[in-house]
């Protein structure tokens, strides 16, 4: 008999952590009896119907009151739906994913007596997405459901140190480190195509520059860093240089990014509404985020706090350079100098710098971007990380 994994996950929208579980998992249920519980989707975000419909006959069951707001009511029916459905699947393996399921669901894999219960810190909430107060008490609350944790993995070994030593939520030997795993052929077939059809459909010529930057667009992402960048790069360009900059994504923020950019004069506009003449465009999610990546020269990221970032070590697979801040394990995801720059956090003037040697040297583009693809192919393969996820769950067994 196959032992019985449940699988509980903050929502299944278009994202790092469901992009990342869902072929995993597909590639587990051979092995396991699996069942993925699942919250709901807010209003600024997408389903992952695509990546669903690639990913067949996976076991789904949607915790209805499950929601990314704190709201008591909600939350009280969604935790005890998920220990209802412990009761009922009666799994020898509990895994959760995201603060508030890891909340909820550790808790109530305890009182249901799982012997086996694992957590995958994305990232982490210790700073930058609530005020100190509330910091304080989740990382308090962390190290409480730690001591009911068989045992926590981190996605980098950056992330790894923050857990153990910066913020002490458990000890070194209980946090394994097992990387992001990406399966290339996605983002390494038809490229040329790929390019040329998202160029077309956004009317952009093959000389121009493209940068985008793709997450939500909530504050710990820090998209006004971004637009700062984006005022200084068109005004120290050479003329002769068109650049186009892309925000591929949506959330809480979208119509202050777009006040700031009004302020600077910044031209911009929706994919909906294409206008030529934008500097900037709003493409809201997009379902082939490879398509994207193909026909853009330059991914950047700007936030605040990070865990592992997808969109880095996607970039890289499509041999593109990038441009990102200094935060949690954002420097574990490419080789500062040789497939992109790290720059320090908050920091526009040399965010800027070191864009502008990708922008006016396509040399340096394209060494980079060689260096990219290779770090990535070499670092974050998924087989690697089925395996160890594989060694993970069956060492429960013994």
């Amino acid at each position: 008999m196959k032992p019985k994994l449940l699988i509980i996950l903050n929502r299944l929208v278009i994202g790092g952590q469901a992009l990342d579980t869902i072929p995993l998992l597909y590639n587990l249920k051979e092995e396991f009896d699996l069942l993925i519980l699942h919250g709901r989707k807010e209003k600024d975000e997408i389903e992952a119907t695509a990546l669903l419909h690639q990913f067949r006959s996976l076991p789904l069951v949607l915790n209805p009151y499950f929601k990314r707001k704190l709201n008591v009511i909600n939350d009280i029916g969604a935790f005890f739906f998920i220990l209802s459905t412990i009761l009922k699947f009666k799994p020898s393996i509990v895994h959760t994913h995201g603060l508030k399921s890891g909340l909820m669901g550790r808790v109530a894999a305890y009182l249901a007596g799982i012997k086996c219960v694992y957590h995958t810190y994305h990232g982490h909430h210790f700073h930058s997405y609530f005020n100190p107060f509330i910091s304080k008490w989740i990382i308090l609350a962390e190290r409480l459901l730690a001591k009911i944790t068989t045992s926590l993995v981190a996605i980098s070994a950056t992330q790894k140190n923050e857990l153990a030593i910066t913020y002490k939520i458990a000890p070194s030997e209980k946090i394994q480190v097992i990387p992001l795993g990406i399966d290339k052929n996605v983002f390494s077939s038809n490229n040329e195509v790929a390019r040329q059809q998202f160029r077309q459909h956004y009317a952009i010529s093959d000389k121009a520059i493209t940068i985008g930057i793709i997450g939500r667009i909530v504050p710990v992402k820090n998209l006004l860093l971004f637009t700062q960048v984006v005022a200084n790069t068109i005004r120290q360009k050479d003329n002769s240089t068109a650049v186009k900059f892309f925000i591929i994504g949506d959330g809480q923020d979208k119509k202050m990014v777009m006040a700031d950019l009004d302020k600077n004069n910044i031209r911009w506009c929706k994919a909906d509404n294409l206008d030529s003449s934008a500097q900037v465009v709003f493409t809201s999610w997009v379902t082939h985020v490879a398509l994207a990546l193909h026909g853009l020269d330059v991914v950047v990221l700007t936030s605040h706090n990070e865990g592992t970032p997808l969109s880095l070590i996607e970039a890289q697979f499509c041999g593109k350079p990038v441009v990102a801040t200094n935060v949690g394990g954002v420097k574990d995801t490419f080789v500062d100098g040789e497939s992109g720059f790290l720059v320090p956090a908050g920091n526009a003037g040399i965010f800027t710098e070191k864009l502008m040697l990708l922008v006016t040297d396509g040399h340096l583009r394209a060494n980079m971007g060689r260096h990219a693809a290779a770090f990535a192919a070499n670092n974050f393969s998924k087989a690697k990380e089925i395996d160890s996820f594989k060694q993970l769950y069956h060492s429960c067994e013994k």
